[in-house]
């Protein structure tokens, strides 16, 4: 399994990292800089975090310039599947302030479509 699963789901991208703590070993920041100048459409993006345990600084760091960079291009994103932990760790980092953790796919379609 690649350490970063990006699909295309009916209008808009879910990015859906491996299981583990630390994101930045499994996506850096060329990878996200490279598939936001792909997303020539501006379609919105997901990041589904079901399989983070937790994030750590790095992690936290590397979703910020993903909300920065995807911000610039006018492309929106959301975070789905969040543990309590991780939610937390974004609400206390202030990237929910930046960006909305919806439950699930399906409400987040709802609202960023």
């Amino acid at each position: 399994m690649p350490p970063v699963e990006i699909t295309l789901n009916e209008g808009l991208f879910v990015l859906r990292p491996s299981g583990g703590e630390d994101l930045t070993v499994q996506v850096s920041r060329d990878d996200l800089s490279g598939f936001l100048t792909r997303n020539t459409d501006r379609l919105p993006m997901l990041v589904d975090l079901a399989d983070l345990r937790i994030l750590q600084s790095s992690g936290v760091g590397l979703l910020f310039f993903l909300l920065i960079e995807a911000e610039k291009a006018s492309i929106p994103v959301g975070f789905i599947n969040a543990s309590e932990l991780v939610a937390k760790i974004l609400s206390i980092a202030g990237v929910s302030d930046l960006a909305k953790i919806y439950p699930d796919e399906r409400t987040a379609r709802e609202n960023l479509l």
